[in-house]
C-alpha cells in the first residue's frame, strides 16, 4: 500500500493546502478535479470527450493504488477542493517492475505556487523509502517547458523522444519526452 503522511503546507499569501494520500471517499473530488484539470490545458493526452469514468469506477481506481505496494495516488486539496494530483504506478512484470510511471496535474489557479513540486519530492522520497522501485519515469509534451524545468530540477534525465507522438488536431502534433530519474 502506497502511503504518506499527511503534510500541511501554508503559501505565502497564508493559504493553506494539505498533501495526503488519496482515500475511495475522495472519487467526486478527484473526478471533479479530471475534469476541470483537461479543460484548462493541451498538455494532456486525454482529452474532455474522453473521460467518461463513474464515481464508482473513479473509487475503485484508488482503492488499487491503495492495495498496491508499488503505486502512490497523492491529492492536494484546498479545505475539500481537490488542487492537484499525482499517481504513481510501478509496472506489475518481473523484469520491469523496478521501475514505475507518473503523472501530476494541478488546477491552473494554483500553478506556480510550489503544489507540483511538493508532490513531486514526496513521491520521490516515498519511491527511494520502497525498496522494489529503482526508477521513476514520466512522459512531458516537449511544449510543457515550466514541467520540463520542474523535472529537471528534481533531476530527471532525458531517455527519448517520441516524434508527432500526440495529435492535437488536422496536422497539429508535439513530441513527447521520456524523462527518468534514478532512486537507487
Amino acid at each position: 500500500m502506497g502511503f504518506v503522511n499527511p503534510q500541511v503546507v501554508i503559501l505565502p499569501n497564508g493559504t493553506a493546502w494539505t498533501l495526503r494520500t488519496a482515500e475511495p471517499a475522495d472519487a467526486p473530488q478527484v473526478l471533479e478535479h479530471t475534469k476541470q484539470v483537461i479543460g484548462e490545458t493541451d498538455f494532456l493526452i486525454t482529452t474532455s470527450e474522453e473521460i467518461t469514468l463513474t464515481v464508482d469506477e473513479e473509487r475503485a481506481w484508488i482503492q488499487e493504488h491503495l492495495d498496491d505496494p508499488g503505486s502512490l495516488l497523492l491529492i492536494a486539496s484546498a479545505g475539500s477542493q481537490v488542487i492537484g494530483i499525482l499517481s504513481f504506478r510501478r509496472e506489475s512484470r518481473a523484469r520491469l517492475s523496478h521501475h514505475g510511471s507518473l503523472g501530476v496535474s494541478v488546477q491552473k489557479a494554483w500553478h506556480r505556487q510550489g503544489i507540483g513540486r511538493k508532490m513531486m519530492e514526496t513521491l520521490l522520497r516515498w519511491a527511494e523509502a520502497n525498496p522494489e522501485i529503482e526508477k521513476v519515469c514520466l512522459e512531458v509534451f516537449t511544449t510543457n517547458e515550466p514541467a520540463i524545468r520542474l523535472y529537471q530540477s528534481l533531476g530527471f534525465q532525458e531517455e527519448g523522444r517520441r516524434r508527432r507522438h500526440v495529435k492535437l488536431g488536422p496536422n497539429a502534433y508535439v513530441d513527447t519526452l521520456l524523462m527518468c530519474k534514478f532512486v537507487k
